[in-house]
């Protein structure tokens, strides 16, 4: 998903530009920046027509103070991530009626140069590191092949002699910044849109509409690879190709072009001597270890080339990858609006609208009705239970609608959790709630309020947070099947840090429970230390879905370890139980008395001979005790008649 700034966005063609980018999908052109010296209400209504992905800035190509505040609030603007594409368009073309003699002043020549020559260095300056950052690593030039000096007795009648020559600095300029930056993957363009129909071209005596040109040059604007780097493409325009006249729109390179001139016509020192006399080339016999190297180079060749086929491979899916997707962005938002229209805030309404649309639709094969509900930890759902090899979606918290669907953790009383570097693009969709975002670097949340889309690029880190009954849909599209191995190291690897058994948490210093009881008398407690954190009992019910059998050899631990100790004072071993069935509370059990006690005898409550006097003088089943995990404030046992079990709490912040 591109960003793009365009200069000289006011009016015009690069007004064009901007609608251009702006009507193409979500997924290839993300932010548009548009730039002009002064206001345009043209362009204040295209971002209003497009709120968020339209960006107004105000920037003056021939002022370095204007251009250097444009560059930080750009930055700002793109919260830690680069730009991707530079049009410099802004331009001036003025004319002199008695030719080149009658340029000298600042009005003409001076006023060509500062626009089209040093305010193009200017702003690629100023932005060069945030398009070092950017994926695609493109600057258009906007050019014309009246800079073309191999074309200039054609185009003398037109009486502009400055702008001719700015734009042929501006050519050389497009040069020596593509040398310079070719090793780092940039494409510098110098590209000429046609001659168009917009008040620089002179109205509609021109040949090209400004929305032709736009399209046809963001075509080549966005041709992946190096291309078109230190050239001066003309564009494509389908009924253009073979024009009378000057103006031919065939997508070829004009004939001053750059680089290419330079390579295809730098003569040989044999050529620039034909009557030198030539000596017969010897012929060389290799020696053997030139011999075997060879070898090594064709058997290196011969690896490489499935490698270099898989490449491909994934360059053409990815060039055609829209033809791969199931669903779409912009419709699931639409349809995720209009189900929040239609039922508010009932979300197993809006649920049921979404699925029952799109179970009728075209994608209808794809879409379960049945609800599965399914716990994850956060981070690990998006790779580990991925439904789908282009594109899937689900919602969060997690209900499961799709058959190619996954899950997010969460539940109606919250969720939060992070985005791992994936391989795809992630959209939530917010049908309820409100859902909090962040992006290291930035001191402000980020905020998505219901009936918004929050998108997570593909690469990109967050840490995001849903309040409790906020519920989202979330639909992921790229290259799924690379998650699957995050998803599986992720399940198992928190699989082995708990499998260890409850010494292992120990060992990594988190905070042990402290257990104690009354045994008959009010003064004297009894304290028992168990290795058992919160994360363990957290665990237990989330990893039941994941390996149960793990969830039992970690209570068989709890009991195992416990079992053999006589908290109560009566003879016989009591011990700790883990809740199994997902309220993850840990339960300490004491054994009755009578003839027929065993380690498996009947258990009944704690102070089965009556209530308890509490610290402050009153009686009940609640016991107040001491404080046992040393954070200065009172923890205690609850009696819970309808498990007659008690039932650990303490107070947990060391704030």
């Amino acid at each position: 998903m591109a960003s793009c700034l365009i200069t000289g966005a006011s009016r015009g063609f690069g007004l064009a530009l901007a609608r251009e980018l702006v009507s193409r999908p979500v997924t290839d052109v993300g932010k548009v920046i548009a730039s002009s010296r002064g206001a345009s209400p043209d362009l204040d209504e295209l971002a209003k027509s497009s709120p968020g992905r339209v960006v107004v800035v105000k920037l003056d190509v021939t002022n370095q103070e204007s251009i250097k505040q444009a560059a930080a609030e750009v930055e700002a603007k793109l919260e830690g991530k680069g730009l991707d594409v530079l049009i410099n368009n802004a331009g001036v073309c003025q004319y002199a009626g008695n030719g080149v003699k009658s340029i000298f002043g600042r009005d003409n020549l001076e006023e060509s140069f500062a626009i089209n020559v040093l305010g193009v260095h200017w702003v690629t300056q100023a932005f060069l590191p945030l398009l070092q950052k950017g994926d695609l690593k493109k600057v258009a030039n906007i050019s014309t092949t009246l800079g073309s000096t191999t074309l200039a007795p054609a185009a003398h009648y037109l009486p502009a002699p400055s702008y001719k020559i700015s734009k042929a600095a501006m050519n050389a300029l497009t040069v020596q910044y593509a040398l310079d930056h070719e090793k780092e993957g940039f494409s510098f363009i110098a590209l000429c849109p046609g001659w168009m129909k917009t008040d620089l071209g002179g109205g509609n005596m021109a040949d090209l509409t400004a929305e032709q040109g736009a399209k046809a040059s963001l075509d080549i604007i966005f041709t992946p690879g190096q291309k078109y780097n230190g050239l001066m493409p003309k564009v494509l325009v389908k009924g253009w190709e073979k024009n009378a006249g000057n103006n031919q729109y065939d997508g070829a390179i004009a004939p001053w072009s750059g680089v290419a001139d330079y390579r295809e016509s730098s003569p040989s020192p044999a050529a620039t001597s034909p009557n030198m006399p030539r000596a017969k080339s010897p012929k060389i016999s290799l020696p053997t270890r030139s011999r075997k190297g060879y070898k090594t180079i064709i058997c290196l060749l011969g690896y490489l080339a499935p490698v270099l086929a898989l490449i491909s491979a994934i360059y053409y899916v990815e060039a055609h990858s829209e033809a791969f997707y199931i669903f779409a962005p912009d419709h699931l938002h639409n349809l995720s609006q209009r189900a929040i229209a239609k039922h508010g805030n009932e979300t197993r309404a809006v649920v049921n609208y979404i699925v029952g649309e799109l179970h009728q639709s075209s994608a209808g094969k794809y879409i379960n009705l049945e609800e599965d509900w399914m716990f994850n930890n956060a981070g690990g759902a998006m790779g580990a239970m991925y439904h789908g090899i282009s594109d899937y979606f689900w919602f969060d918290p997690p209900i499961l609608p799709s058959a190619d669907s996954d899950s997010r953790p969460g539940t109606a009383i919250g969720t939060e959790g992070h985005s791992g570097r994936h391989t795809s693009d992630d959209y939530f969709t917010i049908l309820q709630g409100t859902q909090l975002a962040y992006t290291p670097g930035s001191y402000e949340p980020e905020v998505y309020p219901q009936g918004s889309v929050h998108h997570l690029p593909r690469g990109v880190v967050k840490q995001y947070r849903m309040e409790a009954s906020c519920f989202a849909l979330e639909y992921a599209r790229g290259w799924i099947p690379p998650m699957l191995a995050f998803g599986y190291a992720d399940t198992f690897t928190m699989l082995l840090k708990h499998g260890a058994g409850i010494e292992a948490i120990a060992d990594e210093g988190l905070t042990a429970l402290q257990f104690a009881a009354f045994r008959g008398d009010e003064d004297k407690v009894l304290g028992y230390k168990a290795n058992v954190h919160t994360e363990i009992i957290e665990f237990v019910s989330t990893t039941l879905q994941h390996a149960t059998f793990l969830a039992k050899r970690i209570v068989s631990t709890i009991e195992a370890e416990v079992g053999s100790d006589d908290i109560s004072g009566d003879g016989r071993a009591d011990y700790l139980k883990v809740d199994l069935s997902g309220s993850g509370s840990i339960n300490l059990w004491r054994n009755t008395g009578g003839p027929n006690n065993g380690p498996d005898a009947a258990k009944v409550r704690w102070w089965d001979l009556g209530q308890i006097t509490r610290g402050d003088g009153s009686s009940g089943s609640n016991v107040w005790l001491a404080d046992i995990n040393g954070y200065g404030r009172t923890d205690y046992l609850k009696d819970n008649l309808d498990t007659s079990a008690v039932s650990a709490y303490w107070n947990g912040c060391s704030d």
